[in-house]
């Protein structure tokens, strides 16, 4: 057994040496700390406790990398070996499961536990700036990696479970949604009764509940005066929920691994049925080819557009029930304001399902092949895809319409509508370009690592502009503050959208590369 882990880890520790991209990935995270440190220093005179937000901004980072990691390279430890069907040889070699599950899942714990100890003692200049203690960073750095152990074994797990990344992925991502949630009910149930003065047996448990999920934790340890022990309930119940995951994972893995070959791309949502199911059959090729194919085996045809209006059906009412007592504008309004978020994370996981399934099918020399240029395959490819969209775009121009928001807006000369601008840009155009480059980079995670890289982009962005405006209000003796808001807004703009162009161009840069190969 352990010559098996041993094996295993020490291949992908020297692979993580040889790796670029590792590399990369720790010194911009070191660059991304650097910027805060002079962000925070250049306002730092209207600041009362400067470490304290130093630090606060540096834990959120680390805890948006840490979630993306678990969600794109934990859930594909053994679902890779499984889609490669390389499994079978792993195992004919002499390792157990064990040896597998630790081997495999280790390497990658050790990345991310090296990225935490590279980045602790820039952490700890946050302590000369005021505002934050020793104990409060190192209570914080260990939080954070009994949580890194917990999104390695939850990963594991569900790799081990399911048949490919995708769905490993999914479940992963679902799993971690329940483990902010469930906590944060329970924090909530507990403070109502509290509040109420009803006795409850089950305040205690709950109480436990409500401290395990380190998003709740953080502002407890942010807190002034925070002297707790670095084992809290979050350390503890984090670290026995890894050891759970990597048990049940070791337990079913014999089970789970069986037929481990899976298909490396799927019919989706697409029938295969004749008989009462022939509406959600593709039939025959009425559009381009290309859009036909990524329109049914991509976004579903028929079933996947029905599945998705379901979806927005339900999160509608969902939205207006929550908030009956108010007019339905207001309801539209919120549900206006979710698409910000879900419209890109659902383009962007079409795109990368389109150009993924290509890399991994080995499909793009053949494709290079027909008689179309390049970008007239690549467009009519997300074209197809992104027809899974209309659903989504539907509601959400109803709900626009429905809110109210086109009057206020022709009403009002304020500069709200150019924050409309700053989110719309990033959040709506920028993710599904960066997707559509990281999907023809790797093999498995493009949108959660697209997601991560437009999150550094925009906290650099935001860091820039924040310094830009206080120099120029410096210099300006603080007046045309409006001004200077709308040509920063302005200037945010003109950069996303030079992204969006350089990442046209990366794509068929890229596609052309790997048609060669």
């Amino acid at each position: 057994m352990f010559a098996g882990v041993l094996a295993l880890l020490s291949r992908s520790l020297r692979m993580d040496v040889r790796s670029r991209g590792m590399h990369v990935a720790r010194l911009g995270l070191l660059v991304l700390i650097y910027l805060s440190i002079v962000q925070v220093h250049v306002l730092s005179i209207g600041m009362s406790a400067p470490g304290l937000s130093l630090f606060k901004s540096i834990l959120f980072l680390n805890l948006v990398f840490l979630t993306l990691l678990g969600i794109g390279s934990f859930s594909s430890a053994i679902t890779e070996e499984k889609e490669e069907d390389s499994l079978g040889l792993l195992q004919m070699a002499g390792v157990n499961s064990v040896g597998l599950i630790l081997g495999k899942v280790g390497g990658r714990l050790v990345q991310v536990l090296t990225l935490l100890i590279v980045e602790y003692p820039f952490a700890l200049l946050s302590i000369t700036l005021g505002g934050v203690s020793g104990a409060q960073i190192s209570a914080a750095y260990i939080s954070m990696a009994a949580y890194a152990i917990l999104l390695a074994a939850i990963g594991v797990f569900w790799s081990t479970v399911c048949q490919n990344s995708r769905g490993s992925s999914r479940a992963t991502l679902i799993t971690l949604i329940l483990y902010w949630l469930i906590p944060l009910y329970c924090g909530w149930w507990v403070d109502s009764t509290v509040a109420s003065g009803i006795s409850n047996g089950f305040l205690p448990v709950l109480s436990v509940i409500a401290k395990s999920c380190i998003f709740l934790q953080t502002s407890e340890i942010l807190t002034t005066g925070y002297s707790s022990p670095f084992g809290n309930v979050q350390v503890v119940s984090n670290l026995l929920g890894g050891v759970a995951a990597f048990g049940l994972a070791w337990l079913v893995f014999d089970v789970c691994s069986r037929q481990p070959k899976s298909e490396p791309m799927s019919r989706g949502l697409v029938s295969r049925s004749t008989g009462r199911w022939k509406l959600f059959k593709p039939g025959r090729v009425t559009l381009d080819a290309l859009v036909w194919k990524d329109y049914h085996f991509v976004a579903g045809g028929v079933s996947g557009l029905l599945v998705r209006t379901g979806f927005y059906l339900a999160f509608f009412g969902l939205v207006y029930y929550l908030n009956s007592p108010n007019d339905i504008s207001e309801s539209c309004v919120i549900f206006l304001m979710s698409e910000f978020a879900i419209l890109p994370i659902d383009a962007s996981l079409l795109i990368s399902r389109a150009m993924q399934d290509e890399v991994r099918g080995q499909t793009i020399s053949s494709l290079v092949m027909l008689p179309r240029s390049v970008p007239k395959i690549v467009y009519p490819k997300l074209a197809g895809a992104l027809l899974g969209l209309v659903p989504g775009v539907t509601f959400g121009l109803v709900a626009f319409a429905c809110s109210g928001l086109v009057q206020t807006w022709l009403r009002s000369s304020d500069w709200e509508v150019g924050y409309v601008v700053f989110f719309f840009i990033p959040h709506l155009l920028l993710l599904p370009h960066l997707t559509a480059v990281i999907a023809l980079v790797v093999r498995w995670g493009a949108t959660p690592l697209a997601i991560g890289a437009m999150y550094a982009i925009q906290m650099v962005e935001s860091m820039v502009l924040a310094v830009l405006f206080v120099v120029l209000g410096a210099l300006s003796g603080g007046g045309g503050g409006a001004e200077m808001a709308y040509g920063i807004l302005l200037l945010m703009v003109v950069v996303n959208i030079a992204l969006c162009v350089g990442c046209h161009f990366e794509v068929l840069r890229r596609f052309r590369k790997l048609s060669e190969k």
